[in-house]
Parts: C-alpha cells; structure tokens; sequence
C-alpha cells in the first residue's frame, strides 16, 4: 500500500508545510484578485472605447469615410485620446493613410495657396475619380466647388488633408507637397464643417472646445458667428447642457450651427465647408452667409456648393463633370457662357 504523507513526515513538519501551503494559497488568492481587478478595469475601459467610437465618426480634424481613417478621438470631460479604430482602419485597407513621424512637421501655413498639381485619383486604383486636376488658389481667397452629384467635389478637398493620396500627381500648400508632412502638423492647420457633422454625448461647451482652454468670450463670440449663441443660452444648462447621444437633442440645423462655431474656434489659415447652410431656415441661413463673408477675408476658403445662390460672391466657381475641371470662373462670366454653371443655375431658380 502507499504511505500517505502522514506515515512519512513528523507531526511538525507537516504543520508546517500546511502553513506554507496555505501561505502560498494566500498568495495566490490575492494575485487572483488582483489579476480580477485589472480585468475588470480592462473591460471597463474597453467598453469606454467602444461607446468613444460609436459616439463619435469625425471630430473635425477626423474624417471616417469609410475609406480613410485616422481615428483622432476627443472625447468628454476635455480628455483627448489617441484612438486607432482597427476595424475600421481594416475596412480602410491600402487606402487609409498612415503619419510617418520620419517626416518633418508641416511648417505654419501663412499664405493658405494651394495647388492641384496634375492630380488623378481612383478609390479602386482603377475607375479614376478626379482626372488631370490642374488647379491654382490663390491664398486667401474663396473658391466654391460645384457640379452634379458623383462629380468628385469632396473627393478633392479630402485630397487637401490627405484623407487620400492622388494616384499620380501631388497637391502643396504654399508651395510644399504635403505628401512630405506629419498629418497631424497638416491637419491641424485645416478647418472643415462637413455635411451632417456629428455631435459627441457631452456638454455643448465640450462640443465646441474638445477639451482645450478657450476663453469663454471667444466661445460665445464663435457661437453668434455661426447663429447658434441665442439658442445655447435658452437650453436649460446654456452651454453646459448636455447633447445626447450624437447630439439627439438638437435639431438638424442647430447641430450643423455647432459644428460651424466649433471650427470658427479652430481659426485655421484654411477652411473647407460641405454645404455650411444645408438644414438651416432661411435667416438662419442668411445669417451665416453674412458672417461667413467677414470670416472668410483672412483665410483660404473652399466651398462645396449645392445651393448655387449662397456662392455667387466666391473669388472663382470651380465646375467639375465626371471628375474634370469643366469650366471655372467669376459668377456672371460662367453666366455668360451658357455652359453647365449657367444650366445648373437655371435648374436651382
């Protein structure tokens, strides 16, 4: 028969092992807990981030289209984390454009021209969307960009903050490639108020600020550039009233007036606008075409247009057909030319 361990060890030695034992079972146990505990802070995390990501698809800097993603996430209580939305960048595939911190940081924009250098681009490395884009703004001026549907009007400005880079061909800022710059250092200096922006659960301050210390004059004075301060001030907490969840508890134009006044804020040497005044009343939309004509005059603007009444003051109406620059030109000469502007025009009255 086998000896048990009683038969082989004294009664001391096994009261000690069993000390020991239990010692090391302790250890165990408090390792275990401990390991619990940081699994459950892991897993709470981890639910934080899924709930960042479904709150939040472009943060003004940011833009997820489905195809390019740099997932710079600014989320509540003014905390910004860097966030890298894998599945999505999966999704994004060759396309998504990765920073290279190898490269040089992109020197302060002071002139804001750009220029479209031959510039072809294709989402499938195909079916070209933008064909031989040759195209010159001047700093500090205002270009609107129009053309039917799917004629690759946001296809090029996303081009400017290299949320794609050209097939062939390259695009510079104030004479610089910007293919040879940090994204960040690029972005940063870029501006956009795009069609349906998207409001993050928080506080409208938070909305407009993303977590920087900004005066709160300057705040207020944003909001009333953008129509959106004598609505804020009625909202039960004013400006520390809390959105909801994508800014569910504003209207359509009061959302897309925040996101106006939020890049206001930003005060960047360029500044793209998706429609600014799509969703908006008619003096709301006055309004801002008021108060973009003062914002505009320091800055390089560029200006996708469907309602071809709110450009006619642009510096050059740029028309795009198919992906090519059809015609470009003051309002009253592309008028006079009777060509797809004027047909365009005709159809909008």
């Amino acid at each position: 028969m086998r000896p048990s361990i009683d038969d082989l060890l004294p009664v001391r030695l096994r009261r000690t092992t069993l000390r020991r034992a239990d010692a090391d079972l302790e250890r165990i146990r408090r390792r275990m807990e401990a390991v619990d505990t940081h699994q459950r802070e892991i897993q709470t995390l981890d639910r934080q981030r899924e709930k960042l990501a479904r709150d939040l698809t472009w943060i003004d800097y940011t833009l997820i289209d489905g195809q390019s993603v740099d997932a710079q996430i600014v989320v509540e209580h003014g905390r910004i984390i860097d966030l890298i939305w894998k599945k999505i960048q999966k999704t994004a595939g060759k396309y998504t454009i990765r920073n290279r911190l190898d490269l040089p940081v992109m020197p302060k924009i002071k002139r804001g021209e750009i220029a479209f250098h031959d510039v072809t681009f294709a989402y499938d490395g195909k079916n070209p969307v933008l064909k031989n884009i040759d195209l010159h703004i001047a700093p500090k001026t205002t270009v609107a960009l129009v053309g039917r549907s799917g004629s690759g009007k946001s296809t090029l400005v996303k081009l400017i903050p290299r949320f794609y880079d050209p097939k062939s061909g390259y695009v510079s800022i104030d004479g610089q490639d910007i293919r040879h710059a940090q994204l960040y250092s690029l972005r940063q200096q870029i501006g956009f108020a795009m069609q349906g922006s998207t409001l993050f659960q928080g506080t409208v301050l938070d909305n407009l600020t993303f977590g920087r210390n900004i005066p709160m004059q300057d705040v207020e004075d944003a909001a009333s550039a953008a129509c959106i301060h004598d609505t804020i001030i009625t909202l039960p907490d004013g400006y520390h009233t809390s959105v909801g969840e994508q800014g569910a508890q504003l209207s359509e134009g009061q959302k897309q007036r925040v996101a106006l006044a939020r890049v206001l804020l930003q005060d960047t040497p360029i500044l793209i606008l998706d429609e600014p005044t799509s969703s908006l009343d008619t003096e709301s939309e006055h309004s801002i075409q008021r108060a973009l004509e003062t914002i505009r005059e320091d800055r390089t603007t560029l200006i996708i247009a469907h309602r071809l009444h709110t450009i006619q003051n642009a510096d050059e109406i740029v028309i795009l057909e198919a992906g090519e620059i059809s015609e470009h030109g003051k309002h009253d000469v592309l008028i006079s030319a009777n060509g797809i502007y004027a047909t365009l025009s005709a159809q909008a009255v």
